[in-house]
């Protein structure tokens, strides 16, 4: 059996690479950083040789990619003011490392790219988790205005728009998600025609859940979105100053995501679910790389130590 040796892809100065370094480290497991994504300082290089053989050179050392057990995927471009060409290298990178996931075939990586890639799309996630049985809110994926109008059938303030990715102005402008209006819908017709958005039914909340899952890892918190009003629709708009208490979710709904889990392949996923008044969760989305160190943190989770646990192959904890 080899001895492990992590890989970590992502920012040296996002706190969630570096919360699952120190994790590795104390459980002795050799780890090391490759900063494809700020470009500040960092050396990285990767070689492929007439051999078939991969080399990645980190900060002076050399890792071979037949030591590698495991790889965490987390590169994330930096959202703030940026260089002309930065755009350009990151892809360049990007074009360089993602061929690694085919190349090193017998190495663990979370997420499996393939499975990384196809779960972004929330359609599809929509999709499975209705075949999993788990609700959803009634759903229109369009850029048809009178479409989405009849949709609404008249009822603009019961449902709400998202971006099927995300949206980013710098310095501070993000797209969250947005209670509709047909005034609104009539503003921005000419953005909608652009290219298809989501329009969902929105939802009435008791409270809602980020649900993070880590193998068959289980961890739940309770967010109390409902008790400010910059809260209500996205608790992303000011998500460190909300409270939160560990959830203990049912028996049920806990199968319903494990099952949505392996059928998908995934080792990670940030689950983000509405409980409504009667009782009844709600799936909003899946992010295979979304956060959770701020949950961690106010609850002390073990997330990144159970994290740390699978890419050390390490289960008998």
């Amino acid at each position: 059996m080899r001895e492990p040796l992590v890989l970590l892809f992502g920012n040296v100065e996002d706190p969630h690479i570096t919360s699952i370094a120190e994790n590795l480290t104390s459980l002795s497991v050799r780890n090391y950083v490759f900063d494809a994504v700020s470009f500040d300082g960092v050396e990285a290089s990767c070689v492929f040789d007439h051999s078939d053989n991969v080399t990645l050179r980190i900060n002076g050392e050399s890792v071979f990619g037949h030591d590698i057990t495991s790889i965490l995927w987390r590169p994330k471009l930096v959202l703030a003011e940026k260089e002309i060409n930065y755009d350009f290298r990151y892809r360049e990178w990007r074009h360089a490392l993602e061929p690694l996931s085919a190349l090193l075939n017998n190495t663990r990586w979370i997420n499996p790219r393939k499975t990384d890639q196809f779960v972004r799309y929330k359609v599809l996630q929509l999709y499975s988790a209705k075949k999993h049985g788990i609700k959803i809110p009634r759903t229109l994926i369009s850029n048809d205005v009178y479409k989405i109008k009849e949709f609404c059938g008249g009822n603009f303030d019961r449902f709400v728009y998202k971006p099927l990715t995300y949206l980013y102005e710098y310095p501070n402008k993000i797209l969250f998600t947005t209670l509709l209006s047909e005034e609104l819908i009539d503003k921005y017709i000419d953005t909608i025609n652009i290219c298809p958005c989501i329009f969902q039914e929105k939802i009435d909340k008791k409270f809602e859940l980020r649900i993070t899952v880590v193998g068959r890892e289980v961890f739940s918190a309770k967010i109390f979105s409902q008790e400010r009003e910059d809260t209500k629709i996205d608790w992303r708009k000011n998500q460190f100053e909300l409270r939160y208490e560990e959830y203990l979710i049912d028996d049920k709904l806990r199968e319903s995501i494990l099952q949505f889990h392996t059928d998908n392949k995934l080792v990670f996923g940030a689950y983000d679910f509405i409980m409504t008044p009667e009782g009844h969760p709600i799936f909003l989305e899946v992010n295979p790389s979304g956060q959770w160190l701020w949950i961690e943190e106010k609850l002390g989770l073990p997330i990144s130590k159970a994290i740390a646990y699978e890419l050390s192959n390490l289960y008998d904890r």
